[in-house]
C-alpha cells in the first residue's frame, strides 16, 4: 500500500509541473514514464475497488494453505435463568444487626428482627464508680448506617424485649434465619418514629429501677455481676423487632460500637463530672436476625409442597437475585455446545453475559440494587460453590450495575465469562453444570438488596449471552 502511495505522488508530482504531459505533448523520453503512470494508476484503482468488496479471510498458520478461518459472533444461545429459594441460611455472627419490616411489592412482606447480648463496662470505666457517683439513666442505643431495604420516610414502632434465655447456636455452630429465643412478656422500652439511616439512632430509655439496679451491683461488686458469664445469666440479652402491621424499611446496624447499653451517671468531687458506663456487644457468634418473608401472592410461592426453584416462564419472566434473604438468582446453558456444529470449531475467544434488570422493579433509593454480582459455580444439586474466576485466575468474576438514567431501558450487568464457557464447552456432561449470580453468600449476607433480572421470554429487557468463536472452513 505504501509503494502504491509513493507511485501516485510521483505521478501527481509530474502532473503539476509538466502540464504539457496532460494536453499531450509529451517529449519521446517522457512517453515511457506516461505510459507507467497509467498503468500503475489503473491496477491501483482496481485492487482498491477489489478490496472494498470482499472482507479478507484470516489466514493461520502455513500448514493448510487452502484452509481459511472466521471470527464470529453469537448471541442465539438461550441462558435459563431460575430463582433458587433457601428454606433456611445461616445468620448468626454476619456482623450486622437488621430490624424492621418491608411491604416489597414484588416479592412479599419482609420482616427482620434481631437478638444479640451484651457484656460488662471496661474495668477502667467501673472504677470511677465511686462513693459519689450519682445515677442519671440508662439507654441502650442503636445507629443504623447507610444501608436499608424499603421506605426510610415512613414511621414503624419498634419495641425492645429481654430474653428469657441465651441464644445457642441451631446447627454446626450456626443460628439461622428461621431461629427464634424466647423474650418476657413485658417489653422494656418502645420507640414510634420515622428513621433517617446514618443520621437518626435508636435510643430506647430503660426504666430507672432497671438502671439503678445495673448501677449498684456494679458499684457492689455484686456476684451476679463480678464475670461476664455471671451477668449473661443474669441478664441474658435483647430482641429488637417491630409490629407485623409495619411497613417501612429494613434498616443494617453494625455489629460494633453502634449497638451498645450505656449508663450514665456523674461525680462532684473534686468537680461535677459526667460518665457513660459503656455495655458493648458480646458473643458475637450468637447473634443473630430472623428474616421472614410471606411469599403469598408473589412468583416465590411454591405450587406443591417442597418447591425450591423457581424457573422464568412467559407468565413470569423473571428471575430473583436477594441473597440476603436467600434467593439465589441460577443461570445455565443448556443448549451451549450447539455452537461446537458452527462451521469447524476452533476456539472460543470471547464471551459475555449482560444481565437486564426489569425497568419499575427497582429504584435508587427503597429497591436498589445489588451493588455487585458475583458468580459462583453450581449444578443440579443447587449447592453453592466456589467463585468463578477470570482467566488469570485470581479474581471472581463480579459486575456492577451501569444504570440508564436517561432512556431506562438499558440498565445492565455485564460479565466476562470467558473462562467459565470456555469450561463448560470443554468439558463433558455439563447440561446441569451452571452458576449461582448472588451479592454475597447468604452465610455472610448483610444487605438485602434485589435484583429482578429478564429472561428471554421478556423481549425488552432480555438477557444474553454473547459468544466471539474462531471457526475453520
Amino acid at each position: 500500500m505504501a509503494d502504491y502511495s509513493a507511485m501516485l505522488i510521483y505521478n501527481n508530482k509530474i502532473c503539476r509541473e509538466r502540464p504539457d504531459i496532460l494536453q499531450g505533448n509529451v517529449p519521446s523520453r517522457m512517453k515511457h514514464v506516461r505510459s507507467s503512470s497509467l498503468m500503475v494508476c489503473s491496477l491501483f484503482l482496481t485492487a482498491l475497488f477489489f478490496t472494498s468488496c470482499y472482507k479478507n479471510e484470516i489466514q493461520f498458520g502455513n500448514d493448510n494453505p487452502d484452509s481459511f478461518n472466521k471470527i464470529i459472533t453469537i448471541d442465539t444461545i438461550t441462558p435459563v435463568f431460575s430463582t433458587f429459594v433457601l428454606d433456611s441460611f445461616p445468620t448468626s455472627g454476619n456482623g450486622v444487626l437488621l430490624v424492621g419490616r418491608f411491604n416489597d411489592p414484588v416479592l412479599g412482606p419482609t420482616s427482620a428482627r434481631t437478638f444479640f447480648q451484651v457484656g460488662l463496662p471496661a474495668s477502667t470505666d467501673i472504677a470511677l464508680l465511686t462513693a459519689d457517683a450519682i445515677y442519671d439513666s440508662i439507654a441502650v442505643v442503636l445507629k443504623p448506617n447507610t444501608n436499608y431495604y424499603g421506605d426510610t420516610a415512613i414511621a414503624q414502632t419498634y419495641t425492645l424485649l429481654e430474653l428469657a434465655e441465651q441464644p445457642d447456636y441451631t446447627y454446626q455452630s450456626r443460628i439461622y434465619n428461621t431461629s427464634s429465643f424466647s423474650t418476657l412478656p413485658q417489653p422494656l422500652a418502645t420507640i414510634s418514629k420515622p428513621l433517617t439511616p446514618s443520621r437518626d439512632s435508636l435510643s430506647f430509655r430503660l426504666s430507672d429501677l432497671r438502671g439503678k439496679d445495673f448501677f449498684d451491683k456494679l458499684r457492689n461488686n455484686d456476684n451476679q455481676i463480678q464475670t461476664e458469664d455471671n451477668f449473661l445469666n443474669f441478664f441474658k440479652g435483647f430482641c429488637v423487632q417491630v409490629n407485623n402491621t409495619d411497613k417501612g424499611a429494613i434498616y443494617t446496624i453494625p455489629a460494633d460500637n453502634s449497638a451498645t447499653m450505656r449508663i450514665y451517671f456523674h461525680t462532684t468531687n473534686p468537680y461535677f463530672a459526667q460518665h457513660t458506663l459503656t455495655f458493648p456487644l458480646t458473643r458475637s457468634s450468637y447473634q443473630f436476625n430472623q428474616l421472614l418473608a410471606n411469599r403469598d401472592g408473589t412468583p416465590l410461592k411454591p405450587s406443591y409442597a417442597g418447591q425450591q426453584e423457581f424457573f422464568a416462564t412467559p407468565v413470569q419472566p423473571y428471575a430473583y437475585s436477594q441473597s440476603g434473604m436467600g434467593l439465589l438468582l441460577k443461570v445455565k446453558f443448556p443448549s451451549l455446545k450447539n455452537i461446537l456444529t458452527v462451521g469447524s470449531f476452533v476456539r472460543l475467544l470471547s464471551a459475555d453475559l449482560v444481565l437486564r434488570p426489569v425497568e419499575s422493579s427497582f429504584d435508587l433509593f427503597g429497591s436498589q440494587l445489588p451493588s455487585s454480582l458475583t458468580f459462583f459455580h453450581t449444578d443440579a444439586s443447587n449447592v453453592i460453590g466456589y467463585p468463578v474466576v477470570n482467566a488469570g485466575g485470581q479474581t471472581a468474576i463480579a459486575a456492577s450495575p451501569v444504570i440508564d438514567n436517561i432512556y431506562r431501558i438499558n440498565t445492565n450487568y455485564s460479565f466476562s465469562v470467558t473462562p467459565f464457557i470456555d469450561y463448560l464447552l470443554n468439558t463433558s456432561n455439563t447440561t446441569e453444570s451452571g452458576a449461582f449470580i448472588l451479592q454475597e453468600s447468604p452465610g455472610s449476607a448483610k444487605l438485602l438488596h434485589r435484583a429482578a433480572i429478564g429472561s428471554s421470554y421478556l423481549a425488552k429487557f432480555q438477557s444474553q449471552l454473547k459468544l466471539t468463536v474462531l471457526t475453520s472452513q
